[in-house]
């Protein structure tokens, strides 16, 4: 076994040797090597897989040392695996003194773990104070190749958002004291867990628990297939579990893009490469063709690493094998029969991992997601798709589901099963006593009658133990359709489409639009209505509100002809629709559609979650019409159906308190709304990345109420923060971001900072122009307070066009709040004060009272939003 001094020599000696022009490799190998035949080979070796004389190092290049003799190495008990520290240990010999106290705007508090061309520290960011892992290049790996892979790893990270991905935060260079030069780092999400393997053994996980929290791993991984990437070195080690049970997925440095940048297709990895850890592989992988590897390699992986959670051993034995044999082993030899290590897990769970582990890849699970689906179905005594559904499985697995109503008609399941026509023992004592006793006749067609409406019984039970199983079937078929559809999209974008720059969520969607727009009509009709819903709400969270309008509009249609008028698809299309119309200002309709959706759900759930939502959104609506009681009380019953159920679903919680808590603070309720929004922001916090838009989203939320409470000191850190958070994961022209920066505007003019307020409100002018229609009331809102912060600066001339066309619009616009109609004739007021035209100041103060009569004033903050 190489120990570790050699190892290192040898890690030196490649990486020295592979920045060489070819024509030099001999003879530095020839000094530095002598007679050391062994060492020589190594090298060779090493230098055979990297080909770095012709490839730049990109996200399909070669596996690098630091990868392969990780994986050859000895293991060391002591080795950190914390966040997001590559798998070798610190170097002890490494002088105390070369830690360096800072990097740019990070404290540095310590070593999580080195490899071979980086380190990566524990730090503390200034702000937001919080704790980091700082990932940086050693100075004498400062290559084009490393900064090259550095620089991709931080944009794959980048692109995805998951509360299953460890998050980045920043990627830049700083400069080091007592260094040379800057040096590139980025830092990212402190991940304080374990291995996916050491966390089961040390909580002691049951069977079930392991398969639930290896059902979160792959939503991750689902995660970032759908946003083009694949990950390539699924591991254990790669798989981290926090304290409270959450995995978090690492390590995307071997990662591919897929049709995302014009640059990176184009330097493909020449065949014969191998990319990732050997005994986690796919056959195709180990094969080393790069255009053989697609995401159904990362499912292969997941069943590597769900046999291995189950087992404790892989399904290769792959300890004493050379490289080549290891790769022939993954490519011809089947794995060892779970059934063989642990007889429990034989049946469903074997099933599973035989599919996952296919050696061909078009016979394997074709997505993360299809693997997550049928755990789950296990782990809730459904069929699993990954077996023929023969009758008899699919009515054992009813007959477990239904184990009340099996129990308690246990005859008329032994008919079920059976298929026999005579079905209870009552009627063969029935049959005996006639032939008996002529006397006992009459109670003996009682008992045939008792027996009929047993077998009446049986066929109602059959019909709906056969309606499971088509609903099932028909479910598994539309899955699959719309997941093909997704595929053949994915695989028919043409990259040639960036032009150079990266492809975008928005050139996928607009892809799809295309797709389902030339091929809709041949689809299933509720395989078109998941994909139109798919696609609009995607843009309609993008803000692109015209390009959703088509799609949800004709989900709802598609469903209403193929569904009853009492389905949950109605209702779910209702609600779609009833959102994308609020968010265009279109709030009467949005009323309808929402108040449509209630009965249908509580027809079908009761008071339980999608009752809630629906009572959430109207809500919104109600309050953006000055309805305001109305919307108090449907918040209040969408909250206390939430509260019951908090554990199951924080997000929905925290949705309703922050949305109640608003109301509260329009409403001028300020010391409840802001415990209400406090308690909003630490829900979202406990469940999502530190930059998650939604944690932005009550950081903005709660900074507007305390302006509105006059507490403006308080409120400006906040509102700061949520801004950072959305101008790194927004797009810039998101409505989010208008809406923070008029908040922002709204509470340094409330501050008497008019100078200050200006920016952010042009900015916010500038979004909502290029976003919205001209008549929204949103951007009439936003043009009237950049005209009273104008009038505050005395630029009256600049101002009136702003304030008074704002407040005229306002005044009779039909979907504009009471609120906001009153302070912009308030605004009016004021500009007509400053410009000295008392006539025209006194008539808006007339209408500023009769809105007054309607609604009282709240506060003194003229609002952002």
């Amino acid at each position: 076994m190489m120990d570790e001094a050699r190892r290192r020599l040898i890690e030196r000696l490649f990486h020295a040797a592979a920045d060489l022009p070819l024509r030099e490799r001999d003879a530095f190998l020839a000094a530095r090597c002598g007679d050391d035949r062994e060492l020589r080979r190594e090298i060779e070796s090493l230098l055979a897989y990297d080909h770095a004389e012709t490839q730049a190092l990109t996200p399909d290049s070669a596996i690098d040392a630091d990868q392969l003799l990780r994986q050859f190495a000895p293991v060391d008990a002591d080795a950190t695996t914390d966040d997001c520290a590559p798998a070798t240990t610190r170097d002890e010999s490494r002088p105390t003194g070369a830690l360096p106290e800072r990097i740019g705007a990070y404290r540095i508090l310590g070593v999580l773990g080195e490899g071979g061309m980086g380190v990566v520290y524990r730090a503390e960011q200034d702000s937001p104070r919080r704790s980091v892992a700082l990932k940086v290049i050693r100075p004498e790996f400062m290559t084009p190749k490393a900064l090259r892979r550095f620089e991709f790893e931080a944009s794959v990270l980048g692109r995805l958002q998951h509360a299953g991905i460890a998050q980045i935060y920043e990627a830049g260079a700083a400069e080091f004291p007592g260094l040379p030069g800057r040096r590139t780092f980025f830092a990212m999400e402190l991940v304080d867990g374990r291995p996916l393997i050491d966390y089961a053994l040390l909580k002691r996980l049951s069977i079930r628990e392991r398969l639930a929290l290896f059902a979160n791993v792959c939503d991750a991984v689902e995660h970032a297939h759908r946003n083009g990437v694949i990950h390539r070195d699924l591991k254990s080690g790669n798989i981290l579990v926090t304290e409270d049970g959450r995995p978090k997925v690492l390590d995307f440095g071997v990662a591919r893009v897929v049709d995302s940048d014009a640059r990176m297709t184009t330097l493909q990895t020449d065949v014969g490469q191998i990319i990732g850890t050997v005994p986690y592989m796919s056959p195709e992988q180990v094969s080393g063709d790069p255009h053989a590897i697609d995401t159904r390699s990362d499912v292969y992986a997941l069943g590597v690493n769900l046999y291995e959670l189950l087992t404790g051993r892989l399904p290769h034995d792959l300890a004493r094998a050379s490289l080549i044999e290891a790769v022939r082993i993954i490519r011809d030899e089947p794995p060892t029969q779970i059934r063989r290590v642990n007889k429990a897990l034989r049946g469903d769970i074997e099933t599973i991992l035989d599919k996952a582990l296919q050696k061909d890849k078009a016979q394997r699970y074709q997505s993360a997601a299809d693997l997550a689906a049928d755990i789950r179905r296990y782990l809730r005594d459904e069929p699993i798709l990954a077996r023929p559904p023969s009758a008899m499985y699919q009515l054992r697995k009813f007959a477990r589901r239904n184990k009340s109503l099996v129990g308690g008609a246990a005859a008329v399941f032994v008919v079920l099963v059976a298929g026999v026509t005579v079905s209870t023992s009552q009627y063969i004592k029935a049959e005996r006593a006639r032939r008996a006793e002529t006397a006992a006749r009459t109670a003996a067609e009682q008992r045939r009658a008792e027996a009929e409406a047993a077998r009446r019984k049986e066929a109602e039970q059959r019909q709906i133990a056969e309606a499971s199983l088509l609903r099932a079937q028909r479910e598994a078929q539309k899955n699959d359709e719309i997941n093909r559809f997704l595929r053949d999209m994915l695989s028919a974008v043409n990259p040639n489409i960036a032009r150079g720059r990266e492809l975008t969520v928005r050139d996928v969607l607009d892809a799809a639009a295309r797709r389902i727009a030339r091929r809709g009509a041949q689809l299933d009709p509720e395989v078109r209505a998941a994909i139109q819903t798919t696609i609009g709400l995607t843009y309609l969270r993008l803000g692109l509100l015209d390009r959703a309008d088509p799609h949800l509009t004709a989900a709802l249609e598609t469903r209403r002809k193929v569904f009853d008028g009492v389905h949950v698809e109605v209702a779910e299309a209702l609600n779609n629709l009833a959102e994308l119309r609020r968010a265009q200002g279109r709030l009467e309709e949005a009323a309808d559609l929402t108040g449509s959706a209630i009965p249908i759900l509580r027809a079908l759930y009761g008071d339980s979650e999608p009752a809630a939502r629906a009572l959430h959104n109207l809500a919104a609506v109600e309050a953006d019409l000055d309805r305001l009681d109305e919307a108090e009380r449907r918040y209040r019953e969408a909250l206390a159906i939430r509260r019951t159920a908090r554990l199951e679903n924080r997000a929905s919680l925290a949705s309703t308190v922050k949305a109640l808590g608003n109301l509260l603070g329009e409403r001028g309720r300020f010391d409840e709304a802001e415990r209400l929004l406090r308690e909003a922001l630490a829900l979202r916090r406990a469940v999502l990345p530190a930059d998650h838009p939604e944690i932005a989203t009550a950081l903005s939320d709660l900074g507007y109420t305390l302006a509105r409470a006059g507490k403006l000191d308080q409120a400006e850190p906040l509102l700061s923060e949520a801004l950072a958070i959305q101008r790194r994961v927004l797009p810039a022209t998101h409505p989010a971001l208008a809406s923070t920066l008029a908040i922002i505007g709204a509470s340094r003019l409330a501050a008497g900072a008019a100078d200050a307020a200006e920016e952010p409100l042009r900015e916010s002018l500038k979004i909502r122009t290029a976003s919205l229609p001209a008549d929204h009331w949103l951007l009439l809102n936003t043009r009237s307070l950049l005209g009273e912060c104008l009038t505050a600066q005395g630029r009256l001339e600049e101002a009136r066009s702003l304030v008074v066309d704002a407040a005229d619009a306002l005044l009779d616009h039909p979907d504009a709040p009471r609120q906001r109609r009153a302070e912009a004739a308030a605004r009016a007021v004021r500009f007509f004060e400053a410009a000295g035209d008392a006539g025209s100041a006194d008539a808006w103060r007339r209408t500023v009272r009769e809105l007054d009569e309607i609604r009282e004033k709240q506060g003194a903050l003229p609002p952002g939003d």
